[in-house]
């Protein structure tokens, strides 16, 4: 939801529903993560883990599409 409302962001702008579906997304990341760590520092860490663990594995299932096609 995250990755998806920042595309139509970028094509539509904001509005209502787009925002309380940037929030959802950012909640989904960040709730997880400060439910496991220990400190602030932990925290923030474990939201970019989070963060960019689901853009490589976005880029990583690309990939494996085209490879899959091509092979």
């Amino acid at each position: 939801m995250f990755i998806g409302s920042l595309i139509f962001i970028v094509i539509a702008g904001f509005n209502l529903y787009v925002t309380t579906i940037l929030a959802t997304g950012i909640l989904g990341l960040v709730v997880p993560s400060a439910m496991s760590s220990e400190g602030f520092l932990e925290i923030i860490a474990g939201f970019f883990e989070a963060l960019l663990d689901g853009g490589m594995e976005i880029i990583g299932g690309i990939f494996e599409f085209f490879g899959s096609l091509f092979g």
